[in-house]
């Protein structure tokens, strides 16, 4: 019997769970962070080892930090069936730990147990370094699996991320907000815009989940008893002498009247005593609110939960559009609202929703670009630090041999960079350090020998071609993700373009009324398309862009500025005409798709030369032209 090939698979990566945060202390010093962050990792791979702990690791306990210093650190390598790579840099502030393990499963011998995923394998990189009494940390985790797997792959929070939230002594934040195991309570003004920049921050990589006061329930009503009133400076109250019960007497005059009510007879001799008047009130019932604190502290270093007092909600409102209703859950990332869960929708089963909803929030980070700010992870600070070795070598033999092993990294890393199709942020990060660590190299290899020369031309060659693909496919994928997140509903890309085009394009009244009324057939997203163009077409006027970056807009839609016309302007002034903030314009060009026989969309606009911006003024139907009228 004959026996079948092996066969070969290609690999795949992406990034599941990241995390970036700035760390100070005010009981320790910038050192003693850097150090403790360091003995809390040590203390994370030690707790998951089963057996011999490796001399390498046996470091003092964190709470042990005051008697271990930077002298006690270097760089090692371990592998024991998992691989573990630690890179020191003193001079740069960077210690660096990467630690490669196969899948083993997950919740093994549970209930909701999953098996190993074979040819799966785990990448935990987790870095700090120093930068100017801030001690920036980063941790990710890449995945490597064969390009066929399928099977769902979960995002761990790391414990060490956990251990370093909590950690009393340390203040953690990322882009100004701090990252606790509390909500950010959003309750003045201030607090609203300090909201409002981490939401506008393209840079703010944690997804914000803004909880809305759940308010009031409609108000219920109750009967209570009330004290007679007073009634224009009469006093009124019961009479203490002996009452007529068969006839009702009443007497009122200057503050001294008595009033008298017709009643059964006591049964005894007592006085009668004053009858309280029932009063239906009306008290409103708060409705019951999110766990908002429960799941803040369950997405602790997964994201931001914020809680939004009904004071604010204008403000968020008037800056960011929201419009938050009393009790909505509104997931935020990068400006753009993801997701939005009523009040109704889930006030019912609470449980059920706060358990979704962590799920999807743990899960955000897969596959999604991070900026982790200063930090450098260990495959670059050990490219770093042959390079530092490089400057200090004594010989030219050394400086070769430095240069031969920097080379073997630099494609080492190249090859991974290849494999990073959905870490676009990073991967363009790394690409920018591998390009800048290659342009060092070719200035120096001229005094070296000309292998090296040789070797370093093959790579830049390489790496050029690299470049340019890889920015073809950045292109694309960041179109892809915007027009994944394109609003489906007509009366919403106004906002939607105002809010992701603030600096270059204005949508005037009149746009907004004519799309509100449009009823005719109209494809939404082919719409947006066309407002993506228009900002491109306002970066390339203004310098931002270039004309080869402004075709790739084109490709798909053949998207092309045209004039409108000298005639129809003329002919049709009025409809050629809009104001806005008290300013007239002619809408003198336009971008057309399609016909009145498929599915048309006109857009017309002008340039306010004043502020560089595309002032869209009429869409999507067709204006006059010479010879018709609309």
């Amino acid at each position: 019997m004959g026996h079948e090939p092996t066969v070969l698979h290609r690999l795949k990566r992406y990034p599941t769970y990241q995390f970036h945060a700035e760390i100070t202390s005010d009981q320790l010093s910038e050192s003693e962070v850097f150090l403790r962050l360091i003995l809390e990792t040590f203390s994370w791979i030690r707790a998951r080892l089963n057996g011999d702990i490796p001399a390498e690791l046996q470091t003092l306990e964190p709470e042990e930090y005051a008697l271990f210093s930077e002298a006690q650190l270097s760089s090692f390598t371990l592998d024991l069936g998992w691989k573990a790579d630690v890179t020191y840099v003193p001079e740069k502030g960077i210690w660096a730990f990467s630690l490669r393990e196969t899948d083993m499963g997950a919740n093994i011998g549970r209930e909701n147990e999953r098996l190993p995923v074979q040819g799966r394998l785990f990448k935990t990189d987790i870095s700090f370094i120093k930068c100017g009494g801030i001690v920036e940390c980063g941790v990710r985790t890449i995945v490597t699996e064969p390009v066929s797997c399928d099977a769902p792959c979960e995002v761990f929070r790391p414990a060490v991320v956990r251990s370093i939230i909590v950690n009393p002594q340390f203040r953690l934040s990322h882009r100004g907000i701090v990252l606790d195991a509390k909500p950010f309570y959003i309750d003045t003004k201030a607090d609203a815009e300090r909201f409002a920049v981490a939401f506008q921050n393209q840079r703010f990589d944690y997804p914000l989940i803004l909880i809305a006061d759940a308010g009031f329930e409609d108000e219920k009503q109750t009967t209570v008893p009330t004290e007679l009133p007073k009634i224009n400076g009469l006093s009124l109250s019961f009479a203490s002498t002996p009452v007529d019960y068969a006839t009702p007497k009443v007497s009122l005059a200057d503050g001294k009247s008595k009033l008298f009510i017709r009643s059964e007879k006591p049964k005894s001799d007592a006085k009668p005593s004053a009858l309280p008047i029932m009063v239906t009130k009306k008290s409103p019932v708060r409705r019951v609110e999110f766990p908002c604190e429960r799941l803040a502290d369950k997405l602790k270093g997964y994201g931001i939960v914020c809680y939004a007092s009904d004071k604010v909600f204008s403000v968020l409102n008037n800056k960011l559009h929201l419009n938050p209703k009393p009790g909505d859950i509104i997931i935020c990332v990068r400006g753009q609202e993801l997701e939005r869960l009523c009040y109704s929708t889930y006030s019912k089963d609470m449980e059920t929703c706060y358990q979704k909803l962590k799920l999807d929030i743990q899960n955000l980070p897969k596959r999604r670009a991070y900026d982790f700010g200063k930090v450098v992870f260990q495959a670059d600070a050990h490219l770093i630090a042959l390079q530092e070795r490089r400057e200090a070598a004594q010989t030219m033999e050394e400086s070769c041999a430095l240069y031969q092993q920097e080379n073997a990294e630099l494609k080492a890393r190249l090859s991974e960079l290849e494999q990073q199709d959905n870490d676009l942020r990073e991967r363009s990060e790394m690409l920018r350090l591998t390009k800048k660590q290659l342009q060092d190299a070719r200035d120096e290899n001229s005094e070296l020998m000309a292998y090296i020369e040789k070797l370093q031309a093959e790579f830049q060659a390489r790496q050029v071609a690299y470049e340019k693909a890889s920015g073809l496919v950045q292109f694309y994928k960041d179109k892809a993700e915007i027009a994944a997140n394109f609003p489906t509903d007509k009366d919403e890309v106004c906002d939607w373009a105002e809010a992701h085009f603030p600096e270059t394009l204005v949508i005037t009244q009149r746009a907004r009324t004519e799309l509100r009324k449009y009823q005719g057939g109209l494809d939404v997203s082919l719409l947006c398309d066309g407002l993506l163009y228009l900002d491109a077409y306002s970066r390339a006027r203004n310098g931002k862009m270039t004309e080869e970056q402004l075709a790739l807009y084109t490709d798909q839609r053949n998207w092309e500025v045209s004039f409108s016309g000298k005639e129809a302007v003329r002919l049709h002034e009025s409809d050629y005409t809009v104001s806005h903030e008290g300013k007239k314009y002619k809408l003198d060009m336009h971008i057309k798709y399609g016909n009145r026989a498929t599915n048309l969309i006109r857009i017309y606009f002008c340039r306010d030369v004043d502020t560089g911006r595309i002032i869209v003024g009429s869409m999507p139907e067709h204006l006059a032209t010479a010879s018709q009228s609309t």
